[in-house]
């Protein structure tokens, strides 16, 4: 896997520090959402953080810095809310799991709504971020598919990608959740694309580094 670019920031080690780096990088999420990544400024994330400037360089030493901490944090939101939403069908198909998935996705970029311009700016601004961060969703997705390892990684790929896209046309687009009957699709290609996977030969293949 992909290891991202990351810097080595200062832990927090008080309840008031974590709430102040907490309320930074949420100021990020909007000015690099609303401005992009050239035209955002620290100055920027400060005021709208309500947050001095010299207090911001004891957190991150730079733009870029909360940059990639800002488009690392968001996958591994992503994925933690994704896990508890899948964790919560319970007993169901593969399919019904997926488009369970994909719905908490959905969600979860409803509500930041600088996740998507982030993450797409992040593909120039910090190349290695940006495909960490996309590897770490298939891994995921394939430690859990009980498939071959070459079956795992190409319908872990074809999942993401299709959450992307979706992601982009509804929630982007139109500021929604995808209506109902797009999500009962989207789970019948899945179920179709499911069953027709061979058996697996042995449990856990598949992770590709």
């Amino acid at each position: 896997m992909t290891q991202p670019t990351r810097y080595d920031l200062p832990v927090p080690e008080t309840a008031r520090g974590h709430r102040t780096r907490a309320k930074l990088l949420e100021a990020a999420e909007s000015v690099f959402g609303e401005l992009g990544y050239d035209r955002a400024s620290i100055t920027a994330i400060t005021q709208k953080a309500g947050v001095a400037q010299g207090t911001y360089y004891k957190y991150f030493p730079s733009k870029h810095a909360i940059f990639v901490e800002l488009v690392i944090e968001f996958g591994s939101s992503v994925r933690r809310h994704l896990a508890e939403a899948t964790k919560a069908v319970g007993d169901a198909s593969r399919a019904d799991i997926e488009r369970a998935g994909l719905l908490a996705c959905f969600e979860y970029a409803l509500e930041h709504p600088g996740l998507y311009a982030v993450v797409r700016e992040a593909q120039f601004v910090a190349p290695a971020t940006y495909r960490a961060y996309y590897e770490a969703f298939v891994n995921g997705y394939v430690d859990h598919l009980d498939l071959p390892a070459e079956d795992a990684e190409t319908i872990a790929w074809v999942i993401a990608g299709a959450a992307d896209m979706l992601g982009l046309r509804w929630v982007v687009w139109e500021r929604r959740l995808p209506p109902d009957h797009v999500l009962e699709q989207v789970r019948q290609l899945l179920d179709s694309g499911f069953s027709g996977m061979r058996a697996p030969s042995g449990r856990g293949s598949a992770r590709r580094s």
